[in-house]
């Protein structure tokens, strides 16, 4: 096992919100599988009753009154918003059906017909308009602009994944087995047989190169890191104990934070990833629910500004839970550059047909910082690509953002070059206690015993005060 280095985020740590600061009074379907719930930039979506979908708006709390989307005749196993169009969703369900939905608009804007029962549906993380589907009995790539299938493998499975550039996609079904596949070579990079459970297996990828799994073995939950390279050589792996709840996974490329948790627990772990893909975990979380999906929320929407680097949306029985990570710091006054490395932002880096044949795309790198956002938006973005770099760098610091200078007079611009600076001329200045001649002496009835709040003595131009005993209402002067 590779040894872990020290991480700026070992201390971050959940914070708990109160009931009126969630959204609660919510109905979902016990059947739920897979992901059922999913957080865009401005909506929330989870699964709700029979087979319809309950939407909310990011920051709506208290006893809300979730809209409906209903199109799926059985309930709705999976779903996932468009990287690249935040009121684009997709679904998909045990009625052989992937569905496309505007949630400004709440309708449906195209539908798929499978003919099997789907089981997950993930969009492609740099290709646009790239969806693909795991089935009962196959995998399938879409084009969902024109509605084409343009790939198809004959291989059960009930759990797909893309990784970091989406140049490789993982399959996995209920018998253990796991494939990497190079879709556009149409063949099979590695397979193993990883758990022997009869039970989904879940994964997610790390980086390029790397995986976490989630299954059983031997009736205990496992989660477990591996290299593409050689599947059978387990990198590192954290054994839970034995539970009835399918296992499940959350990882986050920027901070390389990982959230372990299983459906029906009344909690979930919080790990760190090491660069060589060892597991460290930092904390465990509880909740008062039980815990029926997770959900991390886009970057774009946290509040950098009180170090939250991290906010998972928890879907319990009848609720939905903000819970952001925050890094203690000893103010948030500033941008902390540190904690929030520059991320992927919401365009595609090559269209479908491109990504097809054979060009790899990488999307574009956007800053966080609230100074940056105005210029990004006026469409002046920086030119970082997402190369990969910030994920095997994943430590060092964005560029810091200039200030400009404040118009004040040249008095108060000196003053300020003083404090910038460092150098003081008042640096060696020394205290020296007055001789004792000089001290006051004979006072009586002295309280040394007052509130925490008050100074108990203080000295103005020509007098000072100070509390006496009795009566304990008075000062002397």
């Amino acid at each position: 096992m590779g040894r872990f280095s020290a991480s700026k985020y070992k201390n971050a740590a959940s914070k708990k919100l109160k009931k009126e600061e969630t959204a609660f009074g919510i109905r979902i379907n016990e059947l739920c599988q897979n992901d059922p719930i999913a957080c865009g930039v401005d909506k929330v979506v989870f699964v709700g009753e029979a087979a319809s979908l309950g939407v909310l708006d990011v920051g709506e709390v208290g006893n809300v009154q979730a809209r409906s989307l209903r199109g799926h005749s059985e309930f709705v196993r999976s779903l996932e918003f468009n990287p690249f169009n935040k009121d684009c969703l997709c679904t998909c369900a045990g009625d052989g059906m992937v569905k496309l939905w505007d949630t400004d608009k709440m309708t449906c804007t195209s539908t798929i017909n499978v003919s099997e029962q789907v089981h997950m549906a993930r969009f492609h993380p740099v290709a646009d308009n790239l969806v693909l589907v795991a089935d009962h009995s196959h995998i399938r790539l879409f084009d969902i602009s024109t509605q084409k299938q343009v790939y198809s493998d004959e291989k059960s499975c009930s759990t797909v994944s893309w990784s970091y550039h989406g140049s490789l996609a993982c399959s996995a079904n209920k018998d253990g087995k796991v494939s990497i596949l190079d879709i556009r070579c149409n063949k099979s990079v590695a397979s193993a047989t990883m758990f022997d459970s009869g039970k989904d297996v879940v994964h997610e990828w790390i980086g390029v190169d790397k995986l976490v799994f989630a299954g059983y073995k031997n009736r205990d939950r496992v989660y477990q890191t591996v290299d593409v390279s050689n599947l059978s050589k387990i990198i590192s792996k954290i054994q839970v104990g034995a539970g009835s709840g399918v296992p499940h996974v959350k990882y986050d490329h920027d901070t390389r934070m990982l959230f372990l948790y299983a459906k029906g627990d009344h909690g979930f772990s919080y790990c760190e990833v090491g660069n060589e893909g060892t597991i460290k975990e930092n904390s465990k979380e509880h909740c008062n629910d039980v815990i029926k999906g997770i959900a991390l929320a886009p970057k774009s929407i946290l509040n950098v500004m009180t170090g939250e680097v991290n906010r998972l949306m928890i879907l319990h029985q009848t609720s939905v839970s903000p819970t952001p990570f925050i890094v203690p710091r000893r103010s948030y006054v500033d941008f902390h550059a540190d904690l929030f490395p520059e991320t992927r932002g919401p365009l595609p880096g090559v269209d479908a047909e491109g990504w097809w044949n054979g060009k790899d795309g990488y999307r574009e790198l956007i800053s966080l910082d609230p100074a940056a956002k105005s210029s990004q938006i006026n469409g002046k973005s920086s030119d970082s690509a997402d190369t990969g770099d910030n994920i095997t760098k994943v430590e060092e610091a964005a560029a810091s953002t200039s200030v400009p200078e404040p118009e004040e007079n040249e008095k108060h611009k000196a003053v300020i070059s003083h404090l910038t600076t460092g150098q003081s001329s008042l640096r060696n200045i020394q205290g020296v206690l007055a001789h004792r001649d000089l001290h006051y002496h004979g006072l009586k009835n002295v309280q040394t015993v007052f509130p925490p709040e008050s100074n108990g003595f203080q000295i103005g131009w020509l007098f000072y005060f100070y509390f006496i005993l009795v009566p304990s209402s008075f000062c002397r002067i």
